[in-house]
């Protein structure tokens, strides 16, 4: 049998990897998963970021959106506004017309009320908003973990199986760090996840290197793009060439399960590259030119 072929089974070798998901059910403290995080030594600049101010206090004015009562984001980041939906007369001369309640935004990181007539509607929708916002000091949202996990797993060379994520490949030599990982996950509180193991067969092989190569060469098209569009300094020209040997380092944790079929997607990734350096080599000589003059 062909080693290099995977297929899933209900038994697990430990030599070909695995297929992993995960399902969240809510919240949990960014302090509960450290201390998990912690005991189980894996590393801390791996842990995810608090939630910005600016989005804990969306989170908590759209807490009290609800019909013909609308939370808007105002054009400063930070700045929301409860805007109530009131007709008037009756019928078919009955017209629509809004009226904000209550303003909210963040000064020195905490929220701001302004209410318009002081009302006993602002009022409360103010004491609601400082609960949730208050409740949320310290917590991961679902949101935040699921974002979390989607980039955790490219730290241990998953690649996505369905171009919308989801469902993710799990290298051999990964798959206990993985566990690790998710063992910390479910401690916290955060929800179940799930790693079937991988063994031979064709078209599991085949799934696992059409994954691999339009992952990759949708980080290849951006790259690219950017490279081109003129508008990048060279610092992140240079950035650029960073993100494609991370690429670069990605097909090599895959070159034992997949080998030479991996070589035009890689050729493909160093063409980008040398792309980026040249750009990056003509903007530096074009800047230093303008300096001499």
């Amino acid at each position: 049998m062909n080693q290099n072929n995977l297929t899933a089974v209900q038994g697990f070798s430990g030599t070909a990897g695995a297929t992993v998901w995960w399902t969240l059910r809510g919240d949990v403290r960014l302090d509960t998963l450290a201390q998990h995080w912690q005991q189980a030594g894996l590393p801390a600049d791996w842990l995810p970021d608090l939630p910005t101010a600016d989005k804990r206090l969306g989170r908590a004015v759209t807490s009290v959106s609800e019909l013909r009562k609308l939370a808007r984001p105002v054009e400063r980041r930070g700045h929301w506004a409860i805007v109530a939906e009131v007709f008037e007369g009756d019928g078919d001369a009955a017209t629509l017309r809004h009226a904000q309640v209550l303003s909210v935004r963040l000064e020195a990181g905490e929220p701001h009320f302004t209410d318009f007539g002081l009302t006993s509607q602002s009022i409360l929708l103010s004491a609601q908003i400082r609960s949730v916002w208050d409740a949320q000091e310290g917590l991961l949202h679902r949101d935040d973990v699921a974002l979390w996990l989607s980039k955790l797993i490219t730290r241990v060379y998953g690649t996505p199986l369905r171009s919308r994520g989801g469902l993710y490949y799990v290298l051999p030599a990964q798959v206990e760090r993985w566990r690790a990982i998710t063992s910390c996950v479910e401690a916290a509180g955060a929800g179940s996840t799930y790693t079937l193991p991988t063994l031979a067969g064709e078209d599991a092989t085949r799934a696992v290197l059409d994954a691999l190569a339009r992952d990759v060469a949708d980080d290849v098209q951006q790259y690219t793009d950017q490279i081109l569009s003129g508008n990048q300094g060279p610092r992140a020209l240079r950035a650029r060439v960073r993100d494609c040997d991370t690429l670069l380092e990605r097909l090599t944790q895959y070159d034992a399960l997949l080998g030479g079929a991996l070589d035009t997607v890689r050729q493909s990734v160093l063409t980008a590259q040398e792309l980026a350096v040249v750009a990056a080599l003509r903007v530096e000589a074009a800047e230093e030119e303008a300096a001499g003059k």
